[in-house]
């Protein structure tokens, strides 16, 4: 708690610093913003799409000096209008990726207790903003995404779940259950290189990060829970998505263990489905 107060004090002290250090000058189509001794001037691009595929991100001028002041260098950027197709929504199927040591820690009547019922596993992801910049073109450009993201994992056979020897352990009651299912809720952030090869058809790839903020395992019945089953709280993996339009279709492939070393199986989750755009 000390360590995260004191990091929030640093942060805020820098923010204040860099904030007082500047001053922004403002016309119709320009911004200026002065920090050290240089300045930068951000100024709409305008023209055709050939202009803009032929202006030059950033060029250095002379500045006139101010009276009383020093000389300082001055740099104009006009970067590239580049906008994303990376959508607000996402829907797709959950699977678990398995290996011969997923069940290492269990004895061999526990095996396969984790295998989904893919059907009825699934991904949903809102992204409510989206920052992008091309890279020296309005049809080549970094994408990032913030947003949620919800996953249901089915379990292909009903159990119920303990916590015992601090690990996940897997029990059958002396009544029937209908459905067990683990539920995860994260702050989901993909990192994206995107290309659009025409107007309408892109492809794009990178990584993503979550960050676990809710988890639970159900079972019924009578309906029961188990809150927090020893997940890993960061999660990081790969991306990849084809499009044409406002749809695509994407597939994520996680490079991190669902649970923690020692507390549950080794699994690690992958997920295809279909995203939609406004834009």
């Amino acid at each position: 708690m000390k360590r995260t107060i004191l990091l929030a004090a640093i942060l805020t002290a820098i923010a204040t610093t860099t904030i007082t250090s500047a001053t922004a000058q403002r016309s119709d189509n320009q911004m200026s913003i002065r920090v050290a001794g240089y300045e930068v001037l951000l100024e709409e691009s305008r023209g055709t799409e050939d202009d803009l595929l032929q202006s030059q991100p950033m060029q250095r001028t002379e500045a006139t000096p101010i009276a009383g002041q020093k000389a300082s260098a001055r740099y104009r950027w006009n970067p590239p209008h580049f906008y994303s197709r990376q959508g607000i929504f996402e829907i797709g199927f959950n699977d678990f990726r398995t290996s011969a040591g997923t069940y290492v820690d269990y004895p061999a009547a526990e095996n396969g207790f984790m295998d989904l019922n893919i059907a009825r596993s699934y991904h949903i992801a809102g992204h409510v903003s989206t920052i992008s910049q091309g890279l020296g073109s309005t049809r080549f450009g970094l994408t990032m995404a913030l947003g949620f993201a919800y996953d249901q994992y089915f379990l292909e056979t009903a159990v119920a779940f303990e916590k015992a020897d601090r690990m996940l352990r897997p029990y059958q009651p002396d009544h029937r259950l209908q459905k067990s299912k683990m539920r995860t809720l994260t702050f989901h952030i993909p990192l994206l290189l995107e290309w659009q090869l025409s107007r309408r058809f892109f492809i794009a790839a990178g990584g993503y990060a979550d960050a676990l903020l809710w988890s639970d395992i159900k079972w019924k019945s009578p309906k029961e829970k188990l809150h927090t089953p020893y997940l890993n709280f960061l999660h990081a993996g790969l991306t990849a998505r084809v499009g044409f339009g406002e749809w695509y279709f994407y597939g994520n492939y996680a490079l991190t263990e669902m649970f923690k070393t020692g507390r549950g199986p080794v699994v690690s989750p992958y997920t295809v489905g279909v995203g939609f755009a406004m834009w």
